[in-house]
């Protein structure tokens, strides 16, 4: 588009000139075609450079979407949660299995084995996504009260300190 307009005044131009050549008012009118198609010309320029700048913008913002969806995918796995349900898990069954995981990961050496199996039940629970959906918070009370269970010895130990 850019190329065609400007072939087109200067074929326009030397047309003029050379069906006559010394006439003043073709050289104001060839004058006047070329200001407008450079003017034309300008403005289409500054069009697509902004449509560059705003694909190039929206690059960018799909870039950073994507980088900070993978960080924050990467923290709830650190977490012992899973991404996939993560949306559409309740609430209270999503901090009963953050517990679970922080107990079986940092006190186990506090748990007794009754507790393990217990934490180990739920996650299995959890983490499928069949027996996810069937879950309700109240399955969640168990692994809580096991988590301030310990949370309470920890304290007193450190209390002792």
């Amino acid at each position: 588009m850019f190329s065609k307009s400007c072939l087109r005044t200067q074929t326009l131009f030397s047309q003029l000139l050379i069906n006559q050549p010394n006439s003043r008012k073709s050289v104001q009118s060839c004058q006047y075609h070329l200001i407008n198609s450079h003017f034309y010309c300008v403005i289409v320029w500054i069009r697509l450079n902004s449509c560059m700048n705003k694909q190039e913008q929206q690059y960018q913002i799909r870039r950073q979407e994507q980088q900070d969806t993978q960080q924050a995918d990467t923290w709830i796995k650190q977490q012992g949660l899973n991404t996939g349900t993560f949306g559409t898990t309740n609430l209270q069954l999503l901090q009963a299995q953050r517990t679970a995981h922080t107990l079986l990961t940092a006190h186990k050496h506090l748990l007794n084995q009754k507790q393990i199996q217990t934490l180990k039940k739920f996650q299995q629970k959890i983490n499928n996504k069949r027996t996810n959906t069937k879950l309700n918070p109240k399955s969640s009370y168990q692994v809580l009260n096991i988590g301030t269970k310990i949370n309470r010895q920890l304290f007193k130990t450190y209390k002792q300190l």
